[in-house]
Protein backbone atom coordinates (compact mmCIF):
# COMPACT_ATOMS: atom_id res chain seq x y z
CA UNK A 1 0.00 0.00 0.00
CA UNK A 2 1.35 3.41 -0.97
CA UNK A 3 0.87 6.36 1.34
CA UNK A 4 0.71 9.86 -0.11
CA UNK A 5 1.29 12.88 2.08
CA UNK A 6 -0.19 16.17 0.90
CA UNK A 7 1.07 19.42 2.29
CA UNK A 8 -1.66 22.00 2.74
CA UNK A 9 0.83 24.84 3.08
CA UNK A 10 4.37 25.39 1.89
CA UNK A 11 6.90 24.08 4.40
CA UNK A 12 9.98 25.92 5.65
CA UNK A 13 12.66 23.68 7.12
CA UNK A 14 14.93 25.38 9.63
CA UNK A 15 18.37 23.72 9.61
CA UNK A 16 19.56 24.15 13.17
CA UNK A 17 22.92 23.46 14.75
CA UNK A 18 25.96 25.09 16.27
CA UNK A 19 28.60 26.65 14.05
CA UNK A 20 31.05 24.05 12.69
CA UNK A 21 28.64 21.17 13.35
CA UNK A 22 27.94 20.06 9.77
CA UNK A 23 24.84 22.14 9.04
CA UNK A 24 26.35 23.28 5.72
CA UNK A 25 26.71 19.67 4.59
CA UNK A 26 23.13 18.96 5.65
CA UNK A 27 21.82 22.06 3.84
CA UNK A 28 23.80 21.07 0.75
CA UNK A 29 22.22 17.61 0.84
CA UNK A 30 18.76 19.19 1.11
CA UNK A 31 19.54 21.42 -1.88
CA UNK A 32 20.76 18.40 -3.88
CA UNK A 33 17.47 16.66 -3.14
CA UNK A 34 15.47 19.58 -4.56
CA UNK A 35 14.75 21.70 -1.48
CA UNK A 36 14.98 25.40 -2.39
CA UNK A 37 17.40 27.49 -0.31
CA UNK A 38 17.35 30.58 -2.47
CA UNK A 39 19.72 32.00 -5.02
CA UNK A 40 21.56 34.75 -3.14
CA UNK A 41 23.75 32.56 -0.95
CA UNK A 42 27.06 33.32 0.74
CA UNK A 43 30.03 32.31 -1.36
CA UNK A 44 32.11 29.25 -0.40
CA UNK A 45 35.20 30.05 1.67
CA UNK A 46 38.27 27.98 0.74
CA UNK A 47 39.64 26.15 3.76
CA UNK A 48 36.56 26.99 5.86
CA UNK A 49 33.57 25.78 3.84
CA UNK A 50 34.84 24.75 0.43
CA UNK A 51 31.45 23.58 -0.86
CA UNK A 52 29.49 26.53 0.46
CA UNK A 53 27.66 27.67 3.55
CA UNK A 54 24.15 27.44 2.03
CA UNK A 55 23.21 30.59 3.94
CA UNK A 56 21.08 33.23 2.28
CA UNK A 57 22.75 36.64 2.51
CA UNK A 58 19.54 38.43 3.56
CA UNK A 59 18.84 35.87 6.31
CA UNK A 60 22.32 36.36 7.74
CA UNK A 61 22.01 40.15 7.49
CA UNK A 62 18.70 40.16 9.37
CA UNK A 63 20.00 37.73 12.00
CA UNK A 64 23.06 39.92 12.57
CA UNK A 65 20.81 42.98 12.92
CA UNK A 66 18.56 41.18 15.40
CA UNK A 67 21.48 40.14 17.57
CA UNK A 68 23.13 43.55 17.30
CA UNK A 69 19.99 45.29 18.55
CA UNK A 70 19.99 42.93 21.52
CA UNK A 71 23.66 43.75 22.16
CA UNK A 72 24.67 40.18 21.25
CA UNK A 73 26.78 38.20 18.80
CA UNK A 74 26.63 34.54 17.82
CA UNK A 75 29.58 34.03 20.17
CA UNK A 76 27.96 35.75 23.18
CA UNK A 77 27.55 33.30 26.08
CA UNK A 78 23.91 32.52 26.89
CA UNK A 79 22.72 34.50 23.87
CA UNK A 80 19.61 32.36 23.33
CA UNK A 81 17.83 33.25 26.56
CA UNK A 82 19.10 36.82 26.43
CA UNK A 83 17.75 37.26 22.89
CA UNK A 84 14.39 35.70 23.80
CA UNK A 85 13.98 38.12 26.73
CA UNK A 86 15.04 41.06 24.57
CA UNK A 87 12.63 40.09 21.78
CA UNK A 88 9.67 39.90 24.16
CA UNK A 89 10.43 43.28 25.69
CA UNK A 90 11.37 45.03 22.47
CA UNK A 91 8.88 43.63 19.95
CA UNK A 92 7.89 47.10 18.71
CA UNK A 93 11.51 48.12 18.09
CA UNK A 94 11.95 45.05 15.89
CA UNK A 95 8.97 45.82 13.63
CA UNK A 96 11.16 46.95 10.72
CA UNK A 97 13.17 43.72 10.88
CA UNK A 98 9.97 41.68 11.20
CA UNK A 99 8.68 43.27 8.01
CA UNK A 100 11.97 42.49 6.24
CA UNK A 101 11.81 38.91 7.53
CA UNK A 102 8.24 38.39 6.28
CA UNK A 103 9.21 39.86 2.90
CA UNK A 104 12.24 37.54 2.78
CA UNK A 105 10.11 34.50 3.70
CA UNK A 106 7.48 35.39 1.10
CA UNK A 107 10.15 35.87 -1.55
CA UNK A 108 11.70 32.50 -0.79
CA UNK A 109 8.33 30.73 -0.84
CA UNK A 110 6.56 32.53 -3.68
CA UNK A 111 8.71 33.57 -6.58
CA UNK A 112 5.99 34.22 -9.12
CA UNK A 113 4.32 31.84 -11.51
CA UNK A 114 7.58 30.26 -12.66
CA UNK A 115 8.43 28.87 -9.22
CA UNK A 116 6.43 28.48 -6.05
CA UNK A 117 8.41 26.34 -3.65
CA UNK A 118 6.43 23.78 -1.66
CA UNK A 119 9.46 23.07 0.53
CA UNK A 120 12.20 25.56 1.30
CA UNK A 121 15.00 25.54 3.84
CA UNK A 122 16.96 28.20 5.64
CA UNK A 123 20.28 27.69 7.33
CA UNK A 124 22.37 29.96 9.52
CA UNK A 125 23.76 28.83 12.88
CA UNK A 126 22.44 32.10 14.37
CA UNK A 127 19.00 30.66 13.62
CA UNK A 128 19.35 28.58 16.81
CA UNK A 129 19.13 31.89 18.67
CA UNK A 130 16.47 33.59 16.51
CA UNK A 131 14.25 30.67 15.40
CA UNK A 132 11.14 31.91 17.21
CA UNK A 133 11.34 35.25 15.41
CA UNK A 134 11.72 33.49 12.05
CA UNK A 135 8.96 30.99 12.77
CA UNK A 136 6.49 33.84 13.19
CA UNK A 137 7.75 35.49 9.98
CA UNK A 138 7.37 32.31 7.90
CA UNK A 139 3.95 31.59 9.38
CA UNK A 140 2.84 35.11 8.54
CA UNK A 141 4.06 34.45 4.99
CA UNK A 142 1.79 31.38 4.87
CA UNK A 143 4.18 28.53 5.60
CA UNK A 144 4.32 25.81 8.17
CA UNK A 145 7.68 25.41 9.88
CA UNK A 146 9.71 22.33 10.76
CA UNK A 147 13.05 22.17 12.53
CA UNK A 148 15.86 19.84 11.54
CA UNK A 149 18.62 19.73 14.12
CA UNK A 150 22.16 18.50 13.57
CA UNK A 151 24.36 17.76 16.57
CA UNK A 152 28.12 17.26 16.41
CA UNK A 153 30.16 16.26 19.45
CA UNK A 154 31.13 19.41 21.39
CA UNK A 155 34.83 18.51 21.46
CA UNK A 156 34.89 18.37 17.65
CA UNK A 157 33.06 21.69 17.40
CA UNK A 158 35.50 23.23 19.91
CA UNK A 159 38.53 21.98 17.94
CA UNK A 160 37.09 23.39 14.72
CA UNK A 161 36.31 26.78 16.31
CA UNK A 162 39.78 26.89 17.83
CA UNK A 163 41.33 26.29 14.38
CA UNK A 164 39.03 28.76 12.58
CA UNK A 165 38.62 31.53 15.18
CA UNK A 166 41.19 30.89 17.91
CA UNK A 167 38.33 30.30 20.37
CA UNK A 168 39.20 28.58 23.64
CA UNK A 169 37.43 25.23 24.16
CA UNK A 170 35.58 26.27 27.34
CA UNK A 171 33.95 29.19 25.49
CA UNK A 172 33.10 26.95 22.53
CA UNK A 173 31.50 24.41 24.88
CA UNK A 174 29.25 27.05 26.47
CA UNK A 175 28.18 28.22 23.01
CA UNK A 176 27.57 24.64 21.85
CA UNK A 177 25.31 23.96 24.83
CA UNK A 178 23.43 27.25 24.41
CA UNK A 179 22.82 26.63 20.70
CA UNK A 180 21.83 23.00 21.36
CA UNK A 181 19.36 23.83 24.12
CA UNK A 182 17.80 26.62 22.04
CA UNK A 183 17.34 24.40 19.00
CA UNK A 184 16.01 21.48 21.09
CA UNK A 185 13.54 23.85 22.70
CA UNK A 186 12.47 25.13 19.28
CA UNK A 187 12.08 21.65 17.81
Amino acid sequence: MQRVICLSKPTAIFVLGMHRSGTSALAGALAASGVWLGDDLLEPAPGVNDKGFWEHKELVRINEALLERAGLHWYSPLAASRFASFEIGEAESLEDLRELAVRFASGLLYQGEERDASVVAIKDPRLCLTAGFWKRAFEEAGAQVAGLELVRHPAEVARSLERRDGMVPSHANVLWLDHLLASVSFC
